[in-house]
Protein backbone atom coordinates (compact mmCIF):
# COMPACT_ATOMS: atom_id res chain seq x y z
CA UNK A 1 0.00 0.00 0.00
CA UNK A 2 1.19 3.14 -1.14
CA UNK A 3 0.92 6.39 1.38
CA UNK A 4 -2.02 7.95 -0.36
CA UNK A 5 -3.76 5.01 -0.51
CA UNK A 6 -2.54 4.55 3.53
CA UNK A 7 -3.56 7.88 4.44
CA UNK A 8 -7.21 7.96 2.79
CA UNK A 9 -7.63 4.18 4.59
CA UNK A 10 -6.52 5.80 7.78
CA UNK A 11 -8.89 9.01 7.08
CA UNK A 12 -12.33 6.84 6.56
CA UNK A 13 -11.27 4.58 9.16
CA UNK A 14 -11.47 7.53 11.91
CA UNK A 15 -14.25 9.03 10.29
CA UNK A 16 -16.47 6.20 10.62
CA UNK A 17 -14.79 5.30 13.89
CA UNK A 18 -16.11 8.70 15.21
CA UNK A 19 -19.51 8.40 13.87
CA UNK A 20 -19.80 5.20 15.34
CA UNK A 21 -18.46 6.49 18.80
CA UNK A 22 -21.14 9.02 18.04
CA UNK A 23 -23.60 6.95 17.62
CA UNK A 24 -22.78 4.73 20.49
CA UNK A 25 -21.61 6.57 23.38
CA UNK A 26 -23.19 10.51 22.29
CA UNK A 27 -26.98 11.10 21.95
CA UNK A 28 -28.88 13.74 22.26
CA UNK A 29 -32.38 14.56 23.11
CA UNK A 30 -35.02 14.95 19.64
CA UNK A 31 -38.64 16.20 19.64
CA UNK A 32 -40.08 13.42 17.91
CA UNK A 33 -42.99 12.90 19.23
CA UNK A 34 -45.59 15.57 18.29
CA UNK A 35 -48.73 16.79 20.16
CA UNK A 36 -51.28 14.19 21.27
CA UNK A 37 -53.76 13.74 23.62
CA UNK A 38 -52.29 10.55 25.69
CA UNK A 39 -48.45 11.20 24.94
CA UNK A 40 -47.52 14.61 24.75
CA UNK A 41 -49.80 17.81 26.01
CA UNK A 42 -48.06 20.56 24.81
CA UNK A 43 -49.58 22.80 27.37
CA UNK A 44 -47.32 21.09 30.05
CA UNK A 45 -44.80 23.44 30.67
CA UNK A 46 -45.18 27.03 31.15
CA UNK A 47 -41.91 29.67 31.90
CA UNK A 48 -43.06 31.11 35.51
CA UNK A 49 -40.13 33.76 35.51
CA UNK A 50 -37.19 35.18 33.94
CA UNK A 51 -34.89 37.92 35.47
CA UNK A 52 -31.67 39.97 33.76
CA UNK A 53 -29.29 39.64 36.08
CA UNK A 54 -26.84 42.97 36.69
CA UNK A 55 -23.87 40.19 36.37
CA UNK A 56 -24.75 39.67 32.42
CA UNK A 57 -26.71 36.26 33.18
CA UNK A 58 -30.35 35.07 33.10
CA UNK A 59 -32.23 33.47 35.61
CA UNK A 60 -34.94 31.17 33.89
CA UNK A 61 -37.81 29.11 35.59
CA UNK A 62 -39.75 26.50 34.14
CA UNK A 63 -42.61 25.19 35.67
CA UNK A 64 -44.59 21.69 34.86
CA UNK A 65 -48.50 21.92 35.16
CA UNK A 66 -48.91 17.70 35.84
CA UNK A 67 -46.18 17.48 38.03
CA UNK A 68 -43.39 16.19 35.52
CA UNK A 69 -39.85 17.94 34.90
CA UNK A 70 -37.86 19.49 31.78
CA UNK A 71 -35.37 16.81 30.97
CA UNK A 72 -33.41 19.10 28.23
CA UNK A 73 -33.99 22.69 26.89
CA UNK A 74 -33.07 23.71 23.19
CA UNK A 75 -33.16 26.74 20.62
CA UNK A 76 -32.66 28.61 23.28
CA UNK A 77 -32.56 32.58 22.23
CA UNK A 78 -32.83 36.27 23.82
CA UNK A 79 -33.92 39.72 22.80
CA UNK A 80 -34.65 43.05 24.14
CA UNK A 81 -36.07 46.21 22.53
CA UNK A 82 -33.09 47.73 22.87
CA UNK A 83 -31.33 45.70 19.97
CA UNK A 84 -29.87 43.21 21.94
CA UNK A 85 -29.75 39.80 20.71
CA UNK A 86 -28.46 36.21 22.07
CA UNK A 87 -28.81 32.62 21.10
CA UNK A 88 -27.78 30.67 24.45
CA UNK A 89 -28.51 27.03 22.25
CA UNK A 90 -28.64 26.23 18.68
CA UNK A 91 -28.64 22.34 19.81
CA UNK A 92 -30.59 20.60 22.47
CA UNK A 93 -28.82 19.55 25.72
CA UNK A 94 -29.59 17.52 28.72
CA UNK A 95 -30.70 19.46 32.13
CA UNK A 96 -31.95 18.51 35.72
CA UNK A 97 -29.04 15.94 35.93
CA UNK A 98 -30.15 14.21 33.04
CA UNK A 99 -27.74 12.28 30.59
CA UNK A 100 -27.61 9.81 27.90
CA UNK A 101 -27.72 6.93 30.16
CA UNK A 102 -31.04 8.04 31.60
CA UNK A 103 -32.41 10.56 34.01
CA UNK A 104 -30.54 11.64 37.09
CA UNK A 105 -31.57 10.99 40.91
CA UNK A 106 -32.37 15.11 41.40
CA UNK A 107 -34.69 15.84 39.22
CA UNK A 108 -37.07 19.25 40.26
CA UNK A 109 -39.86 21.23 39.26
CA UNK A 110 -39.65 23.90 39.05
CA UNK A 111 -36.79 23.85 37.71
CA UNK A 112 -34.38 27.22 37.57
CA UNK A 113 -31.06 27.61 35.46
CA UNK A 114 -28.56 30.53 35.12
CA UNK A 115 -27.20 31.32 31.61
CA UNK A 116 -24.44 34.57 30.93
CA UNK A 117 -24.36 36.10 28.24
CA UNK A 118 -22.19 38.94 26.66
CA UNK A 119 -24.89 41.24 25.40
CA UNK A 120 -25.44 44.99 28.19
CA UNK A 121 -28.16 44.18 30.05
CA UNK A 122 -30.88 46.94 29.04
CA UNK A 123 -32.10 49.57 31.11
CA UNK A 124 -35.31 49.54 33.22
CA UNK A 125 -38.14 50.04 31.48
CA UNK A 126 -37.29 47.31 28.45
CA UNK A 127 -39.25 44.55 27.18
CA UNK A 128 -37.66 41.30 26.69
CA UNK A 129 -38.38 38.06 25.34
CA UNK A 130 -36.86 34.35 25.53
CA UNK A 131 -37.84 31.73 23.57
CA UNK A 132 -37.43 28.09 24.63
CA UNK A 133 -37.96 24.80 23.93
CA UNK A 134 -38.57 22.28 26.63
CA UNK A 135 -38.19 18.41 26.32
CA UNK A 136 -39.51 15.96 28.37
CA UNK A 137 -40.95 12.26 28.60
CA UNK A 138 -37.61 11.20 27.38
CA UNK A 139 -36.98 7.37 26.04
CA UNK A 140 -33.41 6.97 27.08
CA UNK A 141 -33.62 3.06 25.46
CA UNK A 142 -32.94 4.66 22.41
CA UNK A 143 -29.02 5.94 21.13
CA UNK A 144 -28.35 8.88 19.19
CA UNK A 145 -31.68 10.49 19.12
CA UNK A 146 -33.16 9.86 22.45
CA UNK A 147 -37.11 9.86 21.18
CA UNK A 148 -38.60 13.04 23.74
CA UNK A 149 -42.12 15.14 23.89
CA UNK A 150 -41.50 18.79 23.15
CA UNK A 151 -42.92 21.95 22.91
CA UNK A 152 -41.67 25.65 22.58
CA UNK A 153 -42.14 28.57 25.03
CA UNK A 154 -42.22 31.83 24.65
CA UNK A 155 -41.91 34.79 27.82
CA UNK A 156 -41.69 38.73 27.46
CA UNK A 157 -40.94 40.38 30.62
CA UNK A 158 -40.76 43.95 31.43
CA UNK A 159 -37.62 45.27 33.20
CA UNK A 160 -38.50 47.82 35.85
CA UNK A 161 -36.22 50.29 37.27
CA UNK A 162 -36.51 50.56 41.27
CA UNK A 163 -38.16 54.17 40.57
CA UNK A 164 -40.82 52.42 37.97
CA UNK A 165 -41.70 49.81 40.47
CA UNK A 166 -41.66 52.02 43.69
CA UNK A 167 -44.20 54.23 41.33
CA UNK A 168 -46.29 51.41 40.80
CA UNK A 169 -46.41 50.18 43.96
CA UNK A 170 -47.46 53.70 45.22
CA UNK A 171 -50.05 54.25 42.66
CA UNK A 172 -51.97 50.49 43.37
CA UNK A 173 -51.50 51.32 46.81
CA UNK A 174 -53.88 54.72 46.36
CA UNK A 175 -56.28 52.83 44.15
CA UNK A 176 -56.84 50.34 46.77
CA UNK A 177 -57.14 52.98 49.34
CA UNK A 178 -59.66 54.67 47.66
CA UNK A 179 -61.37 50.55 47.20
CA UNK A 180 -61.47 50.54 50.64
CA UNK A 181 -61.99 53.94 51.56
CA UNK A 182 -65.66 54.01 49.84
CA UNK A 183 -66.15 50.73 52.49
CA UNK A 184 -65.98 48.45 49.64
CA UNK A 185 -63.46 44.92 49.61
CA UNK A 186 -62.14 43.64 46.36
CA UNK A 187 -61.53 39.94 47.31
CA UNK A 188 -59.40 38.88 44.22
CA UNK A 189 -56.45 41.12 44.03
CA UNK A 190 -53.68 39.90 42.70
CA UNK A 191 -51.38 41.24 39.47
CA UNK A 192 -53.26 39.77 36.59
CA UNK A 193 -56.37 42.41 37.81
CA UNK A 194 -53.50 45.58 37.69
CA UNK A 195 -53.89 47.33 34.39
CA UNK A 196 -50.53 49.75 33.98
CA UNK A 197 -51.77 52.24 31.17
CA UNK A 198 -50.97 55.82 31.41
CA UNK A 199 -52.78 55.33 34.95
CA UNK A 200 -53.11 52.65 37.54
CA UNK A 201 -55.97 50.39 37.65
CA UNK A 202 -57.57 48.03 39.60
CA UNK A 203 -59.97 46.19 37.61
CA UNK A 204 -62.36 43.02 37.67
CA UNK A 205 -64.46 43.95 40.71
CA UNK A 206 -66.72 41.37 39.71
CA UNK A 207 -65.78 39.75 43.26
CA UNK A 208 -66.07 42.84 45.12
CA UNK A 209 -68.56 43.58 48.01
CA UNK A 210 -69.65 46.18 50.98
CA UNK A 211 -67.50 45.80 54.18
CA UNK A 212 -70.90 45.64 55.91
CA UNK A 213 -71.65 42.73 53.39
CA UNK A 214 -74.06 39.69 54.53
CA UNK A 215 -72.03 36.28 55.07
CA UNK A 216 -75.13 34.25 55.34
CA UNK A 217 -76.35 35.40 51.69
CA UNK A 218 -72.97 33.31 50.85
CA UNK A 219 -71.93 29.30 50.88
CA UNK A 220 -70.45 28.89 53.70
CA UNK A 221 -66.55 28.09 53.65
CA UNK A 222 -66.49 29.88 50.31
CA UNK A 223 -63.30 31.21 49.20
CA UNK A 224 -62.84 33.53 46.28
CA UNK A 225 -59.23 34.67 44.46
CA UNK A 226 -56.45 33.64 43.22
CA UNK A 227 -54.86 31.62 45.73
CA UNK A 228 -51.15 32.81 46.16
CA UNK A 229 -53.09 35.85 46.85
CA UNK A 230 -55.33 34.82 49.62
CA UNK A 231 -55.21 35.92 53.21
CA UNK A 232 -54.64 32.97 55.39
CA UNK A 233 -57.64 33.78 57.54
CA UNK A 234 -59.90 33.12 54.35
CA UNK A 235 -58.48 29.68 54.08
CA UNK A 236 -59.26 29.53 57.90
CA UNK A 237 -63.01 29.94 56.58
CA UNK A 238 -63.00 33.50 57.84
CA UNK A 239 -64.97 36.45 56.11
CA UNK A 240 -63.50 38.83 53.75
CA UNK A 241 -62.28 42.56 55.33
CA UNK A 242 -59.81 44.93 54.55
CA UNK A 243 -57.15 43.52 55.80
CA UNK A 244 -57.70 40.77 53.03
CA UNK A 245 -57.10 43.33 50.44
CA UNK A 246 -54.05 44.68 52.25
CA UNK A 247 -52.58 41.21 52.32
CA UNK A 248 -53.07 40.54 48.47
CA UNK A 249 -51.48 43.91 48.04
CA UNK A 250 -48.38 42.76 50.34
CA UNK A 251 -47.78 39.69 47.81
CA UNK A 252 -48.05 42.44 45.22
CA UNK A 253 -45.13 44.16 46.78
CA UNK A 254 -43.10 41.27 46.73
CA UNK A 255 -44.08 40.04 43.41
CA UNK A 256 -42.96 43.78 41.83
CA UNK A 257 -39.72 43.88 44.38
CA UNK A 258 -38.34 40.69 43.91
CA UNK A 259 -39.50 39.75 40.06
CA UNK A 260 -40.68 36.18 41.12
CA UNK A 261 -44.42 35.12 41.12
CA UNK A 262 -45.52 34.34 44.80
CA UNK A 263 -44.51 30.74 46.20
CA UNK A 264 -42.85 30.16 42.41
CA UNK A 265 -41.25 26.99 44.01
CA UNK A 266 -44.46 25.44 45.12
CA UNK A 267 -47.07 23.21 43.60
CA UNK A 268 -50.32 25.31 44.44
CA UNK A 269 -52.68 22.63 44.84
CA UNK A 270 -54.38 21.44 48.26
CA UNK A 271 -50.83 20.46 50.18
CA UNK A 272 -49.89 24.05 49.69
CA UNK A 273 -52.87 25.23 51.71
Amino acid sequence: MNQKSFIITFTLFVFFFLIYSEKTYGCHPAGLNGCDKDVCKCDTFSITDANMLSNKSLNITVKSNDGSHSQAFGHFTMSDDAGGKYRFLKNPRFVNDCECKGEGPNTVDPYTSNWPYTIDTPPGGTWFDAWLTVYWKCDFGTLYDVDCCATALHYREYKLSWRDKLYHLLNISCRLQHINDNELIHRDLHVGNIIIDDNIIISDMGLYKPTYYNVSTETENNVYGVLPYTAPEILLGQIYTKAADIYSFGIIMYEVISGLPPYHDLIHDEYFV
